[in-house]
């Protein structure tokens, strides 16, 4: 019983460790990456819908691609990829561009996870590319369906 203890926890920390391998460069590189293919993708898109005339939308098989656009440096910009979960707390990952998350600064921050509870968000300065920060875990719930749909937008979990 105590090995089959200490094999959970070494695959647990190694986990823990692999989600913490990239360095705050890589992590600015990847999100600005992110963002930058995303907000091209988003400004040749048609969109389908709109929510309540904020946020324009287009449907996937099982998520949604949310987005508005603006071209002022202190605008306020969001892309959302927005998962719906039979108990009512839907995935999302969300980037917002804009100066007002820190004052005077155009940032991108992406946010990762349920709406409701634990989630991951990084912050870049969108000119300098400088990493800023993290707040939240890295260990919130993640359905099989939210890794598949990261991984069909190519979205890198750390």
């Amino acid at each position: 019983m105590k090995s089959v203890f200490l094999i959970f926890t070494f695959l647990f920390s190694s986990l823990s460790t692999a989600q913490n391998f990239f360095s705050d460069e890589e992590k600015a590189l990847i999100v600005l990456e992110e963002w930058n293919r995303l907000h091209s993708l988003v400004s040749e898109l048609e969109p389908e819908f709109d929510v309540g005339g904020l946020l324009n939308g287009k449907s996937y098989q099982n998520h949604k691609l949310l987005w508005t656009l603006t071209d002022e440096f202190d605008g306020h910009e969001i892309i959302r990829i927005h998962i719906e979960k039979e108990d009512g707390n839907p995935f999302q990952i969300s980037y917002h561009r804009g100066s007002h998350i820190v004052p005077g600064v155009n940032v991108v921050r992406r946010f990762i996870g349920p709406f409701y509870g634990g989630f991951s968000a990084h912050t870049i300065e969108k000119e300098t590319g400088e990493y800023l920060g993290m707040q939240g875990s890295i260990y919130f719930k993640k359905e099989k369906i939210d890794l598949q749909v990261m991984e069909k937008w190519n979205i890198t979990l750390f």
